[in-house]
């Protein structure tokens, strides 16, 4: 009885490791610095000035207007992150429109990602499909998202109706899953009236494979915009375990 006990507790423990071992981890880029914008009203709606969970992702949106990059008013048409990121699985994305284009007319945006080995490869982004205007969404502007590799993450449900989309590039698909991730780069070849791109966010997911997902956030939930309720680190978990398995290893001794 004794030995299927102990079984079961390194059983339990390994577990525990494993999960551990295997979790997902998220690097939040941090934009600031590379915005610019017209004034406060151009992403009025936005829920920043605090660090957010989007769809079940950590964004960092600390600097209320400083996060975000207006492809509108930048003095280029790109954004360049250089990044240092050991064994990247995916990236995420927080990409929206004004005037943006249907799918059918083109790409006007991209994605572009750099790896330490000189492997890249990019994203064409298309509306109505990857990307969606932000505001106004009865208007004649692209309206619609796949809905899975893009997702609704924020809504602002007071005044006028605000959408925030999170993109997922799953770096499996290119044959860059676990490569140390060294650069991203954002892409707009829109015009004034035509397109434009709006970046309010940038997360890099190392670890484990997988897109993560949550329900959609809207401004009147409890806890701030952005806020989900927390869940068990992997780490937890294997703490939980050992705890467990050192009772079971007491409750042995006493009989």
């Amino acid at each position: 009885m004794k030995k299927y006990l102990v079984s079961s507790i390194l059983g339990l423990a390994c577990l525990g490791a494993a999960t551990t071992a295997s979790a997902q981890t998220f690097t939040t880029l941090n934009l600031n610095g590379n915005s610019t914008l017209a004034n406060s009203a151009d992403i009025s709606g936005f829920p920043l000035g605090t660090s957010t969970y989007l769809g079940g992702v950590p964004f960092n949106q600390n600097d209320s207007y400083g996060q975000v990059w207006n492809a509108a008013y930048a003095d280029v048409p790109s954004l360049t992150l250089s990044v240092n990121i050991q064994d990247a699985t995916g990236f995420y994305s927080l990409i929206n429109t004004w005037w943006g284009q249907d799918a059918s007319a083109g790409s006007f945006a991209s994605l572009s990602f750099g790896f330490s080995d000189g492997s890249s490869f990019t994203k064409n982004l298309y509306g109505n499909q990857d990307i969606r205007d932000f505001n106004n969404p009865g208007s004649s502007w692209t309206t619609s998202i796949n809905g899975t590799t893009t997702q609704p993450v924020y809504q602002n449900t007071s005044g006028s109706a605000y959408f925030i989309d999170r993109q997922w590039f799953d770096f499996s698909l290119y044959g860059d899953d676990g490569k140390d991730l060294t650069s991203v780069i954002f892409n707009d070849t829109g015009a004034s009236g035509f397109q434009r791109c709006l970046v309010s966010g940038a997360t890099v997911q190392s670890g484990l494979d997988g897109q993560v997902t949550a329900p959609l956030v809207t401004s009147g939930e409890t806890g701030g915009p952005g806020t989900i309720a927390a869940t068990p680190e992997p780490s937890t978990m294997a703490l939980a375990a050992m705890g467990g398995a050192g009772m079971l290893l007491m409750f042995c001794r006493r009989k």
